[in-house]
């Protein structure tokens, strides 16, 4: 049983009714065109009701493939990505390589900080990127 809050669809006779005078022929047409909000002379009015439409265009335009069939690439000619390894010296030779006339990024840390901290900062940044990079996740305080 779908609420009245869940309704698919209004028939677009329903719309105009009560409406001739306002809608004629010619603005029944531009708005049956227009398939984000009216889908087969029905008018979408909920979000429920404009996935339905969109899902019913996508399965119309669509065919289903029986994917058995599709052949097989091979091996790829490409080599593996090499395993990422960050390193003291590599993060050491970042920060001291920095800019100091480009702006500050999102954080608000001056190039120059970073640049002359960068020994008091190696040992730091290194633990945190190897940490990020194994557990595959951010540290919540990175979201912007």
């Amino acid at each position: 049983m779908v609420s009245n809050q869940q309704t698919l669809a209004i028939p677009l006779a329903e719309v105009s009714r009560g409406c001739g005078h306002i809608l004629n022929s010619s603005v029944l047409n531009r708005l049956i065109s227009r398939p984000t909000l009216f889908w087969n002379k029905r008018v979408c009015a909920s979000d429920c009701a404009k996935a339905e439409a969109l899902n019913q265009q996508y399965e119309s335009v669509f065919t289903g493939e029986d994917l058995c069939s599709t052949p097989s690439l091979g091996p790829s000619p490409y080599p593996d990505i090499p395993e990422l390894f960050v390193s003291e010296s590599g993060i050491m030779k970042l920060l001291q390589n920095i800019d100091t006339s480009k702006a500050a990024g999102p954080d608000l840390l001056r190039a120059r900080i970073l640049k002359e901290a960068a020994v008091e900062l190696t040992l730091i940044l290194t633990a945190l990127f190897r940490q990020t990079y194994d557990s595959g996740l951010l540290p919540a305080d990175w979201n912007l």
